[in-house]
C-alpha cells in the first residue's frame, strides 16, 4: 500500500511541475519519462497484488479441498446462501459433497417444491472462505455465482460450467440409482462443437449412461446459473429412471 501511495504522489508530482513550470524541452522529457515509468511500476505492483489475491484464493479453496470446512463457516455460508435465494424465493433443501465442489439444491419456500440447484467449485467456496476468514459478508460472492451468467466467448468460463453440469449428472446419480455406491465407478466426458456432457456409471454388471446434448445445453447454458443447474439435474434424474 505504502508503495502505490508513494508511485501516485510521483505521478501527480510530475503532472504539476510538468504544468506549472515552462520548463526546457529535455526537462519536461524527464518529467514524463519519470511520469511513465511511475505509472508503469503502479500498474505492475496492482498486477502483483492481484496475483497475490488468486494465490491466497487458490490456498484456501486447496485447504477446502484437503480438508471438511469448519462447522462455523458452514454455517455463515449456509445463512448467506439461504438469504441470497430468498431473492427467488427459495431456500436450501439439499447439500451433496463431492470432491470438486458442492451441490445445493433449492425449494420454493411457499410450496417446498423443488426448484433450483447450483453447483459450488472449489474457486467459488475459496471466494466464499477468504470473504469469511478476513470477516466480511459473502452475500455478494454468493449471489454472483447464483444469478450472473458467466461470459460464455470466454474458453475457461464455459468449460468450468460443462465441468459443474458434469458434477450435476454424478449427483444425480447418487439420489436416483439405487445400486450407485461409494464403489461405483463415474466418468465425466466433454465434447465441444457440438457441446455435450456425459456421466457414465458402472457397478459389476450394472451400467448407465447419461447425456446432455448440445440442443439441450444451448438451452440452458444462458439461464441463470441456479436455473441451469436445475434443469441439468431434471434431465439427469429423468434419464435415471428410464
Amino acid at each position: 500500500m505504502a508503495t502505490q501511495v508513494i508511485l501516485l504522489l510521483i505521478v501527480l508530482a510530475s503532472t504539476v511541475v510538468g504544468t506549472l513550470l515552462n520548463a526546457k524541452p529535455w526537462v519536461k522529457s524527464c518529467i514524463i519519462a519519470l511520469a511513465c515509468a511511475s505509472a508503469a511500476l503502479s500498474v505492475l505492483q496492482a498486477y502483483n497484488d492481484y496475483q497475490d489475491s488468486e494465490f491466497i484464493k487458490g490456498a484456501l479453496a486447496a485447504e477446502l479441498a484437503s480438508s471438511k470446512p469448519t462447522p462455523a463457516f458452514q454455517r455463515a455460508f449456509s445463512a448467506s446462501l439461504n438469504r441470497v435465494a430468498h431473492r427467488k424465493g427459495l431456500w436450501i433443501q439439499e447439500s451433496v459433497q463431492k470432491d470438486q465442489g458442492v451441490l445445493y439444491i433449492f425449494a420454493t419456500q411457499k410450496t417446498d417444491i423443488r426448484a433450483g440447484a447450483l453447483n459450488f467449485g472449489l474457486d467459488s467456496l475459496g471466494q466464499s472462505y477468504a470473504r469469511y476468514v478476513s470477516k466480511k459478508s459473502m452475500d455478494d460472492v454468493l449471489s454472483d455465482a447464483m444469478y450472473t451468467v458467466p461470459d460464455l466467448k470466454n474458453s475457461d468460463a464455459k468449460a468450468n460450467v460443462m465441468e459443474e453440469l458434469g458434477l450435476v449428472g454424478e449427483v444425480a446419480i447418487d439420489d436416483n440409482v439405487p445400486w450407485a455406491t461409494e464403489n461405483t465407478e463415474l466418468t465425466v466426458s466433454y465434447n465441444y462443437d457440438p457441446d455435450e456432457v456425459e456421466v457414465d456409471a458402472a457397478n459389476g454388471p450394472n451400467k448407465l449412461v447419461l447425456k446432455l446434448n448440445d440442443h439441450l445445453i444451448d438451452s440452458i447454458i444462458g439461464l441463470p446459473p441456479y436455473a441451469r443447474d436445475w434443469q441439468a439435474y431434471e434431465e439427469f434424474e429423468r434419464q435415471c429412471h428410464k
